[in-house]
């Protein structure tokens, strides 16, 4: 009988293992040998034996390669696994720490937001309490540029009263020396004589508080009869011939003359004359005109206010306004004439007058 080697044979590694000893062969053999010697040979044993020997030689073969190989394999597989694992709790590690990350950043975005919610309620607040201060100040700054217009408004309605009393004065001063002057002239008539008496009246200019003091009497000008008939002829033969029976034209011959007594009075007669509105605020305008020439300014500012409070709707107001803030710069009264000024650039802003204040760069 003869042992072939059966290519079926289990080659795991624990048959290879047992197998590969030389115990196990020769325990195979003696335990085969009674039967062998039964059923075969000498030549048969030899066969067996070779074959054994074929057999063990494979064996070992299949140790040297095939399990080697795989133990390699799994020696690989091993690494293999031990890079993954190494490789995955390295992305763990990664994992948890973009995690930490994220929970440190969610954590200062809400103090972040915090914070912008507590700055952006305390600047609110602030504004608020600023724009309540500016509201305040306004308000007060209001309240004084109102009070400032309306003693601006009293300075000046004072300052027009004070002129008004002046000419006043003036006016009871002439008329007293009128009377005076009527009174010597009878006087003269009954003695013989004739005497002609000059009031000297001095005008006070504006910032001079007058003396409450009684002035001293003037002393009268005496003048002979034929030196006062020499003066009144040459007086008339200065007069202009005045041809046009217009009082205005007469008034502005006259003044043009230098004779502004004798414009004021023909221009006070047309005024009284006049119906049309125009023509009372071209006569009252010309009245002022004769004082501002005569450069008695605060009776001229007097004339002016009567056209701009009577005819404010006339084309002369912003004239009349523009003169009288002239008078008022020639009394040093620069306050008062920026004030007026201010009111022709913004009651009269289309006004010849104001684009003239405009181009002299005259704007208060």
């Amino acid at each position: 009988m003869v042992f072939q080697a059966n290519p079926t044979l289990p080659t795991t590694t624990s048959l290879t293992v047992i197998m590969k000893t030389p115990t196990f062969t020769l325990l195979t053999t003696l335990a085969l040998s009674p039967f062998l010697v039964q059923c075969a040979s000498r030549d048969d044993m030899q066969t067996l034996n070779y074959q054994l020997m074929t057999v063990n030689q494979k064996v070992e073969d299949m140790k040297v390669t095939t399990v080697d190989q795989m133990q390699r394999k799994q020696a690989v597989s091993f690494e293999q696994l031990d890079q993954m694992q190494q490789e995955v709790l390295a992305l763990a590690a990664k994992t948890d720490e973009v995690i930490h990350r994220n929970q440190a950043l969610a954590s200062e975005n809400s103090e972040l937001k915090t914070a912008l919610s507590a700055s952006l309620e305390k600047q609110e607040m602030e504004n608020k309490k600023r724009f309540t201060i500016l509201s305040d100040l306004l308000e007060k700054q209001q309240s004084v540029i109102t009070a400032q217009q309306t003693q601006i408004q009293a300075i000046q309605t004072n300052r027009l009263d004070d002129a008004r009393e002046r000419a006043q004065n003036a006016n009871q001063r002439a008329q007293a020396a009128r009377e005076q002057k009527q009174s010597v002239s009878a006087a003269s008539t009954a003695s013989g004589k004739v005497i002609q008496i000059k009031a000297e009246l001095h005008k006070q200019m504006s910032g001079v508080t007058p003396s409450t003091e009684p002035s001293a009497p003037v002393a009268p000008k005496v003048i002979p009869v034929a030196a006062e008939k020499k003066t009144t002829e040459a007086a008339k033969a200065t007069l202009p011939a005045v041809q046009d029976h217009n009082l205005l034209n007469q008034g502005r011959s006259a003044q043009k003359a230098g004779h502004f007594q004798d414009a004021y009075d023909l221009y006070n007669q047309a005024l009284k004359d006049a119906r049309a509105p125009s023509d009372q605020a071209m006569a009252r305008f010309l009245m002022g005109e004769t004082r501002f020439q005569q450069k008695e300014y605060d009776q001229a500012i007097l004339e002016y206010q009567e056209v701009i409070s009577k005819f404010s709707n006339q084309e002369l107001t912003p004239t009349a306004l523009l003169r009288q803030a002239e008078a008022f710069e020639a009394l040093s009264d620069n306050d008062t004439a920026k004030i007026i000024y201010k009111k022709i650039l913004g009651s009269y802003p289309n006004s010849p007058e104001a684009l003239e204040l405009s181009k002299k760069g005259n704007n208060p």
